[in-house]
């Protein structure tokens, strides 16, 4: 590995701006969210952004991209946005629900999940047309979810950390590399059902 390709590249722009969620297809293109309905795309690694419009004004907090031309929004009050033309046009979708949703996922074109605010959990098997509230277990805020090959792992408030087998979802698991990753590190975690 050359000393160039180990070096932190500060890449300014956007200060006053509050961000929330971060999402690359490539090394060279990827989405932000954030506050008052802001979304930002790059082509070119991050070294300048050009604002979307998805013409709403709630505060953003994840995305995800299956390629760069279709993504998915999760925001405040239940908002979910969802994108066909790489971000030039949003629309919503109906979540069922007003509590934030704080991570989104979808593992193809057709299955999603979105976790949220009072262990909200929902999924969809069409692409976000229709989203159904699952029994997550728990009334605590989720705020993450990490996938595996047979499990998916919620994580939320007060270290809450809540297995999940949900095949329409981890079926498609592990992603396939959208890009070469040039060192990747393993960690190897044992989780319990509920802690």
């Amino acid at each position: 590995m050359s000393e160039k390709s180990m070096r932190w590249i500060e890449q300014r722009g956007y200060l006053l701006e509050m961000l929330y969620g971060l999402y690359f297809v490539s090394p060279t293109e990827g989405w932000t969210v954030g506050w008052l309905g802001k979304v930002l795309h790059t082509t070119d690694g991050g070294m300048t952004w050009k604002t979307q419009n998805p013409d709403v004004y709630d505060e953003l907090y994840s995305v995800y991209f299956i390629n760069n031309q279709t993504g998915w929004i999760s925001g405040q009050y239940g908002l979910i946005l969802h994108t066909q033309d790489g971000g030039k046009t949003w629309k919503q979708q109906h979540s069922g629900t007003n509590v934030k949703l704080k991570k989104i996922y979808f593992a193809s074109s057709s299955a999603g999940i979105a976790v949220g605010d009072q262990g909200m959990l929902i999924t969809t098997q069409d692409g976000g047309k229709i989203w159904k509230k699952q029994d997550s277990g728990t009334t605590k805020n989720l705020k993450d979810i990490s996938i595996g090959t047979d499990k998916l792992i919620a994580m939320g408030d007060d270290g809450i950390a809540v297995e999940y087998k949900i095949p329409m979802i981890t079926q498609y698991s592990p992603r396939k590399l959208l890009f070469e990753e040039s060192k990747a590190i393993t960690v190897n975690l044992d989780f319990a059902q509920i802690y």
